[in-house]
């Protein structure tokens, strides 16, 4: 099976509630559920696990992680979930969030770096022909982006919105954001919401957009993507990065970006379903047959 590094440097696990609304400037909103249980989490441990559970590649997670019980732990977690854990070490707590959801799945979110913030990656080879970089750009991501492009692999970027990533898009082959994200890194790029697809018509660009889908942009086409229906709503957190574990393992199956983008939405689809980013456990036949249900005019070859 094919290996594929998985690069972050964020949270390690959040704390998860849910609450009526959003609070404005000064105002104190109830917490509605939650029971501050520290759940598994990270952007790039999210998308590591989904891909193990998938089965389409075997991934190789770099990612910061502190002297605390709360890393040794993760560590373990990740490994009992089918992860090779390429992990740098540093003295005090690793990275913590707190998320604070609506219905709707709108969220707030607190985070704490911690490890992620200390942390100076060491030159390695990287494993496997392609690298995810995810979700935020400091300098323990950009120094193993940086070996990515001298390693020659291709790169995968999601969750990022800085200016700073306009030097390495073109050599980016998948850019996967949200539409928050892709409006800020927009206007931090100067050149117009929509844009960025134009100037580098070369990068496949996916947006997503929660309840409304996402849009595929490449070679200056634009294919809209509807929502998999999941079988009921529990939790929001983590959604995204199920996506970009079912997009990359259906492009490692050899598919299309198009077919991709259904897959990322079906795993999506079953990540809401379940409490916190790790602990659905959708398998390829799962997102097949969900897909047929809901698209019974496309060919799904599983």
């Amino acid at each position: 099976m094919e290996q594929i590094t998985v690069v972050g440097a964020a949270a390690i696990g959040d704390y998860i509630f849910k609450v009526d609304h959003l609070p404005e400037k000064g105002e104190i909103v109830q917490i509605k559920d939650g029971d501050f249980t520290f759940v598994p989490g990270g952007c790039a441990p999210n998308i590591a696990v989904g891909m193990a559970s998938l089965g389409k590649a075997a991934p190789v997670l770099c990612y910061p992680i502190g002297k605390d019980s709360e890393g040794i732990e993760m560590e373990e977690h990740w490994k009992r979930k089918g992860i090779m854990c390429h992990l740098v070490y540093e003295e005090g707590q690793s990275g913590k969030s707190w998320m604070f959801m609506q219905e709707d799945g709108a969220t707030m979110c607190f985070a704490h770096a911690g490890a992620a913030d200390a942390a100076i990656p060491g030159e390695t080879r990287l494993g496997g022909e392609w690298c995810i970089v995810a979700p935020v750009f400091n300098r323990f991501t950009e120094g193993y982006l940086s070996m990515a492009v001298k390693q020659k692999k291709r790169i995968i970027m999601t969750g990022i919105s800085t200016a700073r990533i306009k030097s390495f898009l073109d050599q980016v082959e998948i850019l996967i954001i949200n539409q928050c994200e892709a409006k800020k890194l927009s206007h931090e790029m100067n050149c117009g919401e929509g844009r960025i697809a134009e100037i580098f018509p070369d990068l496949c660009i996916v947006i997503t957009d929660g309840g409304k889908g996402s849009k595929v942009f490449y070679h200056n086409e634009s294919m809209a993507i509807p929502i998999v229906k999941p079988d009921r709503i529990v939790d929001f957190t983590g959604a995204g990065d199920a996506y970009v574990s079912g997009f990359m393992s259906a492009v490692l199956s050899g598919y299309g970006y198009e077919t991709a983008a259904y897959y990322g939405a079906a795993n999506a689809s079953f990540a809401i379903e379940k409490w916190g980013g790790q602990e659905y456990e959708a398998d390829w036949k799962m997102l097949t047959e969900r897909l047929s249900e809901q698209f019974p005019e496309r060919v799904w070859t599983g």
